[in-house]
C-alpha cells in the first residue's frame, strides 16, 4: 500500500491518509512518518517550533545589545544570562541584531531581526514587503508571510496568504476526489455538511441508511439514487436531515418520509404520543417544540403555496425506456402527484376529477420521468422556498409533433383537467396554486424549415395558457414554459436541424415566456440513440430543476450560450454568457468530436477552425486557417453531428465548452450548463 503512487484513489490508502491526518493533527509526538515513510512535523510540533521562536524572539528583546561577539561572550555565561545581541549591517542596508547563544565559550547564532525601524522605512519605499508588522516569518517564495510572529511575542497566522489558498476547492472544505474524474468520492462543505459523490468505496450498497437502535436499514438509498424502504418496522420514528444550523425534522411513519420543519436549526428530535418533540435555539437560549404526527395525505403545515409542474412533450418527457427508481415516496408531504399518479395508464383516456384529486405522495410507478427528479432536486437542494409544495405530472405520448399535441387532442385534454381540479383542491386547503409547463420534445418536428418550430410552438403557448386561465378562473396568469434543446437528430440520419437553435433562440428572444434549460447531449442515450437511459432522465430532470428553481424566485435564467462573434483577420472572439464562471473546456465527460465541436460557416465555406482557446474571460480565441472571403459568415457550436451517429456525449452533436457549476444531482454527481446548440453571426472588425 505505501507503494501505491501519489494519486491513489485505493480504499486501503483513503484509510491510512486518514488515519495519519488524525495523528498529525491529535498526537502528543512532534513529528510522525507519512505512509512513504517520510518523517512530517504533527500540529503539537508546529506549535512547539512556533512557541521554541517567540521565546527566542522574547530572549532577544531582554539580553544586552553589544558591540561584538566577544564583549557579548565576556557580558554572558553559558548556563544562566547566555543570550546577547550584535547588530550587523547587510548588503541591501538593513540593519539586524544577531542573537547569539553562549555555548560553553562559543557564541552560537540563534535568530536574525530587523528592526521595525528600519522595515517601516523600506515599507515606505517597497509596496510589495506587506510584512512590516512581523520581525520574523515564515514566507512563501514571494516574501509573504504564512506564519509570523509580532513584535509583542504573539504568533500569527496569516492564512489568507498560504501559498496555493487559490487552489482551495470553492465548494469542499475537504474531499476526496477520484484521481482520473476528478469526481468527489467523499467530502465535507464549507457549511459542514457531508457530500457523498458516485464511489464505491464506502458502502457497496448504500451511499446513505437511517437504521434503528438495532442497526436495522428503516430505510436508505442506494448509489443508483433508488429508494430503499428497509426491513425494519416501525409506526413511526423521528431524525434530522440537513448540516448542523439547518437541520430539518423529519418523521418516518409506516414506509413513508414527511418534513416537519423547514426553517431554523433543529436536534434531539423524538416521538411522544401522537406528537414529535425536538430542541431548537429561540431567543438566544434553547427551546422545546412539538407538532402532532402528520395525518397520512396531508401536506406539511407549514407549506402556503403549491407550483404544479404540468410536464409535457413526447417520449423523453414520459421517461419511455426507462424503469422507475424512485418507487417509494421522497417526502410525502410536500412531493405531490395526482391520484393517478405521475404518468396516466393510458395517455389517450380522458381523465376525471377523481383521477386528479385527492392528492397523494409521489412516486415512480412504471417508468422513471424526467420530472420526478426534477421535483426531488428542487426540494432537496433548496431551489424552492420553505413554504412550497409541489405537484408533478407527465401528459406527453412519444412520437408526437407540435400539432399532435395541441389544442383538441387527449393528451391537451388530459393536462388542462389536471390543472383543472388540482387548483381547487389546493385552495381548499387555504393553498395557492401556479402552474408550469416542463417541455421536452422536438424530435417528431425535426425536419420543420426554419422559423416553423418556433411559430408553432409560440402557437401552442399561447393556447395553453389561454385555456388554463379559463380553467383555473386566473385571467392574468402568465404561464412559463420551461424547455431544453433536442440533441439526439443524428440518430434520425440528420446532420442537423433547426430545431433545437430555435429552442435556444425562443428564450432568448421572448424571456419570461420561455425559459430554456441547456441541450442534452451531455447525457447518454439507451442503444436506438435516441431515449435515454434511467440516469440520463434523472438527470435531465435535475437540468430542468436548475433552471425551474431560478423561475420560481422570480428571476430570469440562461443557459451557457454564445452572446457575440467578432472576427479581425484570421481570429474570431466568441464571448459567452456563463452561469457559473469560467467557461471550461472539458473532454473527460464530453469526448473531443473536432476543435472541440466549433466551426465556421459561411456561403462558400471558405475558412476552418484550426484551434480553439478559452480565455479567463469568459471569453473563447478561435484561429481561422485563412481568412474568409465567403458570405454570410456564422459560428456553429454543437450545430452539426455525424448522420446515423447516436446521440450522447461520445457519438452525437456536442461541443466540449461547459460552465463552471457546483451542482450535484440526485445522484450524487456534478452536473454543469453545456454550451448550447447554437449558430451565431460574424461581425468583421
Amino acid at each position: 500500500m505505501a507503494t501505491d503512487p501519489l494519486g491513489s484513489t485505493s480504499p486501503e490508502v483513503m484509510l491510512t491518509n486518514v488515519k495519519n491526518l488524525d495523528l498529525l493533527m491529535q498526537d502528543s509526538a512532534l513529528t510522525q512518518p507519512d505512509r512513504f515513510g517520510v518523517t512530517r512535523r504533527t500540529w503539537k510540533g508546529i506549535e512547539y517550533g512556533v512557541e521554541e521562536k517567540i521565546n527566542s524572539v522574547a530572549n532577544a528583546a531582554a539580553t544586552p545589545l553589544v558591540a561584538s561577539i566577544a564583549e557579548g561572550i565576556t557580558k554572558t555565561t553559558p548556563l544562566t544570562n547566555k543570550f546577547f545581541r550584535v547588530i550587523a549591517n547587510g548588503v541591501d542596508a538593513l540593519t539586524r541584531q544577531i542573537l547569539f547563544e553562549n555555548v560553553s565559550g562559543i557564541a552560537t547564532p540563534r535568530d536574525v531581526q530587523i528592526t521595525r525601524d528600519d522595515l517601516t522605512a523600506v515599507a515606505r519605499n517597497n509596496s510589495d514587503l506587506r510584512w512590516s508588522d512581523y520581525p520574523w516569518a515564515i514566507t512563501d517564495e514571494n516574501g509573504q508571510p504564512i506564519i509570523a510572529v509580532k513584535y509583542d511575542g504573539f504568533a500569527h497566522i496569516v492564512t489568507n496568504e498560504l501559498p496555493g489558498s487559490d487552489l482551495l476547492h470553492h465548494q469542499y472544505r475537504w474531499g476526496v476526489f477520484d484521481n482520473d474524474t476528478g469526481d468527489l468520492i467523499h467530502g465535507y462543505t464549507h457549511d459542514g455538511g457531508v457530500a457523498l459523490g458516485g464511489s464505491r468505496i464506502l458502502d457497496a450498497d448504500f451511499q446513505y441508511v437511517f437504521c434503528d437502535e438495532n442497526e436495522n436499514i428503516i430505510f436508505g438509498i442506494r448509489w443508483d439514487g433508488t429508494f430503499y424502504p428497509g426491513s425494519a418496522t416501525t409506526d413511526a420514528v423521528c431524525y434530522t436531515k440537513g448540516a448542523e444550523g439547518r437541520r430539518r425534522v423529519w418523521v418516518w411513519i409506516n414506509g413513508m418520509p414527511y418534513q416537519l420543519t423547514s426553517s431554523g436549526d433543529a436536534w434531539a428530535p423524538q416521538v411522544v404520543g401522537g406528537s414529535v418533540q425536538w430542541l431548537t435555539t429561540q431567543n438566544g437560549g434553547v427551546a422545546s417544540q412539538s407538532t402532532p404526527l402528520p395525518a397520512v395525505a396531508s401536506i406539511a403545515a407549514f407549506v402556503k403555496r403549491v407550483f404544479h409542474i404540468l410536464s409535457y412533450g413526447q417520449s423523453l418527457s414520459t421517461g419511455t425506456g426507462t424503469t422507475p427508481v424512485n418507487t417509494s415516496p421522497h417526502c410525502a408531504n410536500r412531493l405531490l402527484t395526482l391520484q393517478m399518479g405521475v404518468i396516466a395508464s393510458n395517455p389517450v383516456t380522458a381523465i376525471t376529477e377523481s383521477s386528479v384529486t385527492p392528492l397523494k405522495a409521489m412516486s415512480s410507478v412504471v417508468r422513471e420521468p424526467p420530472v420526478v427528479a426534477m421535483s426531488i432536486n428542487l426540494l432537496d437542494d433548496d431551489r424552492i422556498d420553505s413554504d412550497a409544495a409541489l405537484i408533478s405530472s407527465a401528459h406527453g405520448q412519444g412520437g408526437q409533433s407540435i400539432a399532435q399535441l395541441e389544442r383538441g387532442t387527449a393528451y391537451y385534454s388530459n393536462l388542462i383537467t389536471a390543472a383543472t381540479y388540482a387548483k381547487p383542491y389546493v385552495e381548499n386547503l387555504g393553498l395557492t396554486y401556479t402552474p408550469i409547463i416542463a417541455w421536452i420534445q422536438g424530435e417528431a418536428d425535426r425536419n420543420l424549415p426554419a422559423g416553423e418550430y418556433t411559430s408553432q410552438l409560440m402557437a401552442l403557448r399561447n393556447h395553453l395558457e389561454e385555456d388554463i386561465r379559463v380553467a383555473i378562473n386566473q385571467p392574468d396568469l402568465s404561464l412559463p414554459m420551461l424547455i431544453d434543446q433536442i440533441s439526439n437528430m443524428t440518430a434520425y440520419r440528420l446532420t442537423s436541424s433547426f430545431v433545437p437553435l430555435e429552442q435556444l433562440q425562443m428564450a432568448l428572444d421572448h424571456p419570461g415566456l420561455f425559459y430554456c434549460a441547456g441541450p442534452k447531449y451531455w447525457l447518454e442515450t439507451i442503444t436506438d440513440g435516441v431515449h435515454m437511459t434511467t440516469e440520463s432522465s434523472q438527470r435531465l430532470g435535475c437540468m430542468h430543476a436548475r433552471a425551474a428553481g431560478e423561475i420560481f424566485a422570480g428571476k430570469s435564467w440562461l443557459p451557457t450560450y454564445c452572446t457575440s462573434a467578432v472576427r479581425h483577420g484570421r481570429i474570431v472572439t466568441l464571448t459567452f454568457h456563463t452561469p457559473t464562471p469560467p467557461l471550461v473546456l472539458d473532454t473527460t465527460h464530453v469526448s473531443d468530436p473536432g476543435m472541440n465541436g466549433i466551426r465556421w460557416i459561411d456561403d462558400s465555406q471558405s475558412a476552418s477552425v484550426t484551434s480553439v482557446t478559452v480565455n479567463s474571460d469568459n471569453t473563447v480565441t478561435l484561429l481561422l486557417n485563412t481568412e474568409p472571403v465567403g458570405a454570410n459568415p456564422s459560428i456553429g457550436i454543437a450545430d452539426a453531428g455525424i448522420s446515423g451517429n447516436a446521440g450522447g456525449p461520445f457519438t452525437g452533436a456536442r461541443a466540449n465548452l461547459r460552465d463552471s457549476a457546483p451542482d450535484i444531482d440526485i445522484l450524487g454527481t456534478p452536473f454543469f450548463n453545456w454550451a448550447c446548440h447554437q449558430r451565431i453571426a460574424v461581425t468583421a472588425e
